[in-house]
């Protein structure tokens, strides 16, 4: 067997146990740890991972004397493997709360190759893959090493000019990426993986989508029907012999697949049919998972039902209709979701993009539901103690004005009129009641109701209506859920807790400390026994049940 490593934070590395590999250890939780933890904790077979590495790394390799296991992201482990002829490869195994695993990995195979092939973008090339978890014990993909150097590593040495052009890098390749666009939102697949799982639907316009066949247990995927961006500007559809083997499946979004109840998982062909298959996905979790319970946040202590939330979630539907109206083209666009410092690599020498990692659930999704900006560019609030500058609102400002220049239409097809006030009650939606945010789904939608002139004119009425009582109730919520925000932000923004409660380890007593001291400020800033009882419930960073 080889010597296990582990890559640290600093890019030094230290020797670790077995056990170690199937943990999560990059950060810990100041609530709920060990379900964190379970959900990033993946047990497989070494050996048989190691192998089928050794097979793919070919090259005369005769065993692995290495295995180091990479700094750990958000649903998959990563190592690098280093064979005794001195070959390297990477292996990926998905945790638990990567999602549907067969989905997961049989997309991300796919999509990658049509990336590399159709789009020629810098993307690791893949080796092996596996969609059965017999063998290894998990499903896994073996790649090459990315060529160069983490961002992250280099990002915040850099002259400004440097970071600038490379902010022009990655609006040419994010470009680049969207050049490509589809009928239908969903992740791409080989149409034979599909066939293991799915049914194919190959005439739309003759023959109406199909609903989900429960006793098959088959999902509807289609052709995937690509249209090219030409360099003289019409839009031209792809040879068919380039697309032929690829089609347009499900959704590999986790939150979709974190319950056994079937449901719309996609692909979809317009923004109603998404956003409707949303709304009625949660009414069957509604109907078939979920139990009265107390809601803390109400002064009153009632309970809210499944009734409750199922109105809510019907109203959501009534609301979609006309939202949809607003939100663009239907045309799909791949779009990377994690352009975070450690996915992207770079030539030290010529601060060149030279590899992207981390194609997760990538999603062919219209623009309107792209992310504004890359990760790398999002605030970032950090523990005390902990290193590294904040994000610079110049580098954004920049960013959004190379954009323009290079693809005004597309740009402002992301940055959509009113975006938020349109998209914040969809992206609410799923699973809100397990998420306990069933509150800001509900404020989202009277939220969008007090601006709807915005949205249709004063000449349609707004969709929705709410009782008097579910009013109250909710403005009741509102008035203790009020409570929180800015106290939390001032501890988080001035270091004092962990933004989400995770946290570095060497830092996890002091956070630990810390969130016991706030919890205790906010309880004795309530002014009667009551109030501190509230105050008490609605800590956010205390241990509940899931």
């Amino acid at each position: 067997m080889p010597i296990f490593r582990k890559q640290m934070e600093d890019g030094s590395e230290e020797e670790i146990s077995e056990e170690e590999l199937y943990q999560y250890t990059r950060h810990r939780w100041i609530y709920n740890e060990p379900e964190q933890l379970a959900a990033r904790y993946r047990k497989f077979k070494i050996s048989a991972l190691v192998d089928a590495a050794v097979n793919a790394a070919g090259n005369s390799a005769k065993s692995c004397v290495k295995l180091l296991k990479c700094t750990e992201g958000k649903y998959y482990k990563v190592f690098l493997l280093t064979m005794d002829n001195g070959a390297e490869v990477v292996a990926r195994v998905p945790n638990p709360n990567a999602g549907p695993s067969f989905y997961a990995i049989a997309s991300q195979v796919a999509t990658r190759h049509f990336l590399r092939a159709v789009l020629n973008l810098p993307v690791p090339r893949i080796y092996a893959s596996s969609t059965d978890p017999f063998a290894v014990g998990a499903e896994y993909i073996i790649e090459e090493k990315a060529e160069g150097q983490r961002l992250s590593t280099l990002w915040h040495q850099w002259q400004p000019e440097s970071q600038l052009d490379l902010l022009a890098q990655l609006v040419d390749f994010e470009i680049k990426l969207a050049s490509v666009s589809f009928r239908r939102r969903g992740c791409i697949y080989y149409k034979k993986d599909l066939e293991k799982k799915c049914r194919p639907v190959y005439d739309p316009e003759k023959n109406c989508r199909p609903a989900y066949d429960l006793e098959k247990k088959c999902r509807p995927f289609y052709d995937l029907e690509a249209m090219s961006q030409s360099s003289d500007g019409p839009m031209r559809r792809l040879d068919p012999a380039i697309t032929e083997e690829f089609a347009l499946g499900p959704s590999t979004e986790p939150e979709l697949w974190n319950t056994p109840l079937e449901l719309d998982r996609g692909p979809w062909s317009t923004h109603m049919s998404f956003m409707r298959a949303i709304g009625m996905n949660e009414i069957h979790r509604a109907i078939y998972s979920i139990k009265p319970r107390l809601n803390p946040y109400r002064r009153i202590g009632t309970s809210e039902t499944p009734d409750d939330y199922i109105r809510l979630l019907e109203q959501y539907v009534d609301l979609a209709e006309y939202l949809a109206d607003h939100l663009g083209t239907n045309q799909t666009m791949l779009s990377h979701r994690g352009l975070g410092l450690d996915n992207i690599f770079v030539d030290p020498d010529t601060k060149k993009i030279t590899c992207i990692v981390d194609w997760h659930a990538t999603e062919a999704t219209p623009p309107s539901f792209h992310d504004s900006y890359p990760q790398m560019l999002m605030p970032v609030r950090r523990f005390l103690g902990e290193s590294g500058p904040r994000a610079d609102y110049n580098l954004a400002s920049h960013y959004d004005k190379v954009y323009e220049l290079k693809n005004k239409s597309h740009r402002a097809a992301i940055m959509l009129p009113r975006r938020e006030l349109l998209l914040t009650p969809t992206f609410r939606v799923t699973n809100a009641w397990g998420k306990n945010e069933v509150f800001y789904l509900r404020q989202a939608m009277i939220d969008t109701a007090v601006r709807w002139n915005e949205i249709e004119g004063p000449a349609t009425p707004f969709p929705v209506t709410f009782t008097q009582n579910e009013i109250d109730l909710h403005y009741t919520e509102k008035g203790i859920i009020d409570l929180l925000p800015n106290f939390l932000l001032e501890m988080h923004d001035e270091g004092f807790l962990p933004l989400y409660g995770m946290i570095a380890p060497e830092y996890y007593e002091k956070a630990l400390f810390n969130n016991e001291f706030g919890k205790k400020e906010f309880i004795e800033a309530a002014t009667t026994e009551k109030e501190k009882v509230f105050h008490s419930q609605v800590w956010p960073y205390q241990d509940r049940d899931s």
